[in-house]
């Protein structure tokens, strides 16, 4: 396994370089004192004096300018900057050192429309500029510790980056770099939209269970690699195409670690209950266990159109968690055994008692299932759930299709129903 580009720069010893630049092309110039040291760019108005600015030569444009001796630096969101190197040989051994620890993201990758924003950072449309092949560049400010963690953690140990490249369920993750201020996640581009546009009304049962299946493989190559996903929640899943029936694939970063460093990762957000396994919520380790409880959720959300448990705190949550759930609800009518049993034994409170992703798989509900859904049938009832008046319009946008996850094409915001049609 390796990544694309990310493990060919180059990391060596930081590069050292300080001297003195003319702000402007004059018999009177201002001079000014550049340091570099590894790919931070100082910039003083005295050698020892304050810094004025400091920039990532990671994340700035710079080129030789069409004077003499002249360097142009163009930082993020400021007007370009032209300093002049004392003389041709100078400009030449900075530019040299410059381009010699700039090498990142921005030179393998081009960066193009914004598709929206997470709770981590913006994720961009982008291009291999080698091969033009569409990516989704994900950038993560490295303020958000946990996630930062996560992925020194993938550096470090690139079991989880090689989990996402070999199984067709999971997003697979095509390169990783580090800059001072962020991390980018460049992955294969997805389109079709996250499981939680899917979700405001059950869906047949012919689409869960595929759609389960490739949940459910995902969750079992993860967890054959002793790896813990962690997040399993409707955003961490993309459908490859707006129409059902579709195939999804899980979202594999983000909080995915080993599991010998999962305790790495802290305690669990309270903020959506129906995805924690109640161990979680008690701050214990995360196992393949909790996965698996999160994996029940959204099997529940598919077929029923609810969450499983709701609580307004931990105590409340927890208690609705011991009861158990309930499938007495006129939704359950048409619902199989097999597909009840099988969700009340993933969200089972008692973690040593729930099934593995690879017992779910070979429950009856899943072999049972091989061969008889009837593709036609399928249909039938997605169009019925077309004509229904009631058919809630689902926004495929609204911060939800970005890349790397599910991007959307258009700036204004598109609306589908549940046909997934236009």
């Amino acid at each position: 396994m390796s990544l694309r580009y990310g493990e060919t720069v180059e990391a060596g010893p930081p590069t050292r370089l300080c001297g003195w630049f003319e702000r402007h092309l004059t018999f009177w110039g201002v001079h000014r004192w550049l340091e570099l040291n590894g790919s931070t760019l100082t910039y003083r108005h005295r050698e020892h004096g304050p810094v004025v600015w400091i920039c990532d030569l990671r994340e700035t444009q710079f080129f030789a300018g069409s004077n003499p001796c002249e360097l142009v630096l163009c930082r993020n969101g400021i007007e370009p900057l032209s300093l002049f190197a004392p003389t041709l040989k100078d400009l030449k051994i900075w530019f040299a050192q410059m381009k010699k620890v700039s090498d990142g993201v921005h030179d393998f990758y081009h960066f193009s429309a914004k598709a929206g924003r997470t709770r981590y950072g913006v994720i961009h449309l982008g291009c291999d500029k080698k091969d033009q092949e569409d990516v989704a560049i994900y950038t993560v400010e490295k303020g958000y510790l946990p996630l930062q963690k996560v992925l020194i953690l993938a550096k470090r140990d690139l079991a989880i980056v090689e989990a996402t490249q070999t199984h067709d369920s999971i997003v697979r993750v095509v390169d990783l770099f580090e800059s001072s201020m962020r991390f980018y996640i460049v992955t294969e581009l997805i389109n079709g939209g996250t499981l939680s546009s899917f979700l405001a009304q059950p869906l047949p049962e012919a689409i869960v269970i595929d759609m389960m299946a490739d949940i459910l493989q995902g969750l079992q190559h993860l967890h054959s690699r002793e790896i813990v996903h962690g997040n399993l929640d409707p955003e961490s899943i993309v459908c490859l195409s707006r129409r059902l029936p579709c195939r999804v694939k899980i979202v594999a970063y983000g909080n995915a670690a080993a599991r010998r460093d999962v305790r790495l990762l802290g305690g669990a957000s309270l903020k959506n209950w129906q995805q924690l396994a109640p161990e979680v919520v008690c701050f214990q380790r995360r196992t393949t266990a909790s996965d698996v409880f999160a994996a029940g959720s959204l099997m529940y959300r598919m077929l029923s159109g609810m969450n499983p448990f709701k609580a307004n705190n931990e105590a409340a949550y927890l208690a609705c968690v011991s009861r158990g759930i309930s499938v007495e609800d006129n939704v359950w009518d048409g619902i199989s055994n097999e597909a009840k049993s099988l969700v009340h034994r993933m969200l089972d409170d008692d973690a040593s008692v729930r099934p593995s992703a690879s017992d779910c798989l070979n429950s009856a509900w899943f072999r049972d299932s091989i061969g008889d859904a009837d593709p036609a049938e399928s249909r039938d009832e997605i169009l019925r759930m077309q004509s229904d008046p009631k058919t809630v319009i689902m926004d495929f946008e609204q911060g939800r299709s970005f890349g790397g996850h599910a991007i959307s094409r258009n700036k204004k915001v598109d609306t589908y129903s549940l046909s997934y049609g236009n």
